[in-house]
């Protein structure tokens, strides 16, 4: 009987140790649902990626697109500036220096005010008078 409770408590092990080696060391595999979740997440990546290359790709084509107009837009002011440096200056300073000097010929010319040299306001006048009136020396003497 000895051998016979061997046998069985071997056979009891086996199984057991199958059980336990099935359930702990195989490798698990996903259910139908986790499948279909994990597609799912990658195809959202997916989406996400070639949302993001598309609005890059848009963000530097805007971006060219403001070179450009920049580009042109320096051009046209260097254009601009070449040309109000060159001899162009020269002839529209003329031209107004002409218009200035014909203004200045015809137009008709104030007569001069002629000065009366014999009335000098009091402080003016050759004497000492007014607030300019006393001794010459008290004035020297502070000066």
């Amino acid at each position: 009987m000895d051998w016979l409770i061997g046998i069985l408590l071997l056979v009891a092990g086996i199984g057991i140790g199958i059980f336990i080696g099935k359930t702990l060391f195989e490798t698990k595999r996903p259910n139908a649902s986790e499948e279909a979740k994990e597609k799912s997440e990658k195809q959202l990546m997916a989406e996400q990626a070639n949302l993001h290359i598309s609005e890059t790709q848009n963000s530097i084509n805007k971006i060219q697109e403001q070179c450009a107009l920049l580009a042109e837009q320096l051009n046209h002011y260097q254009v601009v500036v070449d040309e109000t440096t060159t001899d162009k200056d020269v002839n529209q300073l003329e031209y107004f220096h002409q218009q200035a000097t014909l203004h200045l010929k015809t137009q008709k010319k104030e007569p001069k005010k002629v000065r009366k040299t014999d009335y000098q306001p009091l402080d003016y006048s050759e004497g000492q008078s007014g607030l300019f009136a006393g001794d010459a020396k008290k004035h020297s003497e502070t000066s």
